[in-house]
């Protein structure tokens, strides 16, 4: 069976590389659990790391990876490090703010990937409110958000040597339209959820045009689509001697996409990296393109509306 060994790294739009699997870090704050995790990941070959001011937990990622620098064992342009402007701070003034936390707390001098996470933006109290919330419980919206002077201020962060590569999380199609006509870089990656019941085909073939790669986040689905138990799925697992999780992944890197995957347990996060050593005919490649369910197999936006609930008020939210 051919191997998939060049899909490991693929080019962007600015000529930056990107590991086409990463360990996403979200809801993982405990400092022995991040720890243990991060340096399980780096040890099974780990090199492309997802996190966000907003996650609460740079500050104790940057410490693990300093030890490893400090070791010898890893160099910092060994790493792809991204990182993102979170909702309280969309505003333009802010970007520089923000990212010079962020890098304070990672203990490095650049990100490779820096992304607006979500394009809402809440009233700024402090940097340690994040998401605000009103006595109707409710965030409390700034409704002054301003997409394209955020970009324009990412951009000069570009040029200063302190971000590499610019993108964007949870934008719609005419979102990324209104960047691509007033930007100076493009966006490199727009982040989404996207897997096998969920394949945001339309947005893929838009952002092909632009030569933006898309990255997905929750590429196993989640645990409510059950997406493991689908019997194409298993019916190819058993025919490649692979883990569902392996086919998903893979089948999502051949289609030209980045993933980030979260996983603490040791053995899945070995599993999910050794999927460069074989390939998926064509054939069962339109046999999962076929699962695809459209926005029916979106999960995300609805656990949005619980975790930002009144967020859909604001202009810029991007499923009306």
């Amino acid at each position: 069976m051919s191997n998939n060994k060049s899909f490991k790294v693929i080019e962007l739009n600015d000529g930056n590389k990107i590991p086409t699997i990463g360990l996403g870090t979200w809801q993982i704050e405990n400092f022995e659990e991040i720890e243990t995790t991060l340096n399980n990941a780096l040890e099974a070959g780990y090199r492309h790391f997802d996190t966000a001011f907003f996650y609460k937990n740079e500050r104790s990622i940057g410490s693990i990876f300093k030890k490893w620098f400090d070791s010898g064992k890893l160099k910092r342009e060994n790493l792809y490090i991204v990182s993102k402007l979170p909702q309280i701070g969309n505003w333009s003034y802010r970007v520089n703010e923000f990212l010079k936390m962020s890098l304070s707390d990672l203990e490095i001098d650049y990100v490779d990937l820096y992304l607006i996470q979500f394009p809402v933006g809440f009233q700024y109290i402090d940097s340690s409110e994040l998401i605000p919330m009103n006595e109707y419980g409710n965030v409390v919206l700034d409704n002054n958000t301003h997409l394209e002077a955020i970009w324009k201020a990412m951009e000069h962060e570009v040029r200063r040597g302190r971000i590499k590569s610019i993108g964007c999380c949870n934008f719609n199609q005419t979102q990324l339209k209104r960047i691509l006509n007033s930007c100076q870089i493009p966006p490199a990656v727009i982040q989404v959820e996207a897997h096998i019941y969920s394949q945001q085909r339309i947005l893929k073939k838009f952002c092909d045009e632009y030569k933006i790669r898309l990255c997905a986040f929750s590429p196993l689905g989640s645990p409510e689509s059950n997406l493991f138990n689908d019997p194409t799925l298993k019916n190819l697992s058993l025919k490649y001697g692979r883990s569902p999780a392996q086919i998903s992944l893979l089948f999502l890197i051949q289609s030209g996409n980045i993933v980030v995957q979260k996983s603490t347990n040791l053995k899945r996060l070995q599993e999910n990296i050794q999927i460069y050593d074989f390939k998926i005919d064509n054939e069962d490649m339109d046999l999962l393109k076929s699962l695809d369910r459209g926005v029916s197999g979106i999960y995300k936006r609805t656990y949005f509306n619980t975790i930002y609930p009144g967020a859909d008020l604001h202009s810029e939210f991007p499923w009306k």
